[in-house]
């Protein structure tokens, strides 16, 4: 993993899987959650619900990333209407 990438005391991914990675991307996220999960802070936004996360990656990729951010990490479901939408 790049230097750069672990030294960030925060990292934030917004609104992940509004684009669909490609196999080569998804593992690298992987990877970046990985190891950031045992050293350092990030947070991931996303429209989706964990159960969904087959819809942007393979089962197995999925199934890996949620288990690393459930080990010490804390999952927050906002429920309401978009704050983006018009009045």
């Amino acid at each position: 993993m790049h230097r750069s990438i672990k030294s960030v005391h925060v990292l934030c991914l917004d609104e992940l899987g509004y684009v669909i990675p490609s196999k080569e991307q998804a593992d690298a996220i992987f990877q970046i959650i990985s190891k950031r999960s045992e050293v350092s802070t990030s947070i991931i936004t996303t429209n989706l619900v964990p159960s969904d996360w087959g819809k942007i990656f393979d089962t197995a990729t999925a199934s890996a990333i949620l288990d690393r951010l459930s080990l010490n990490g804390r999952f927050l479901t906002f429920d309401g209407r978009s704050y983006r939408s018009k009045k």
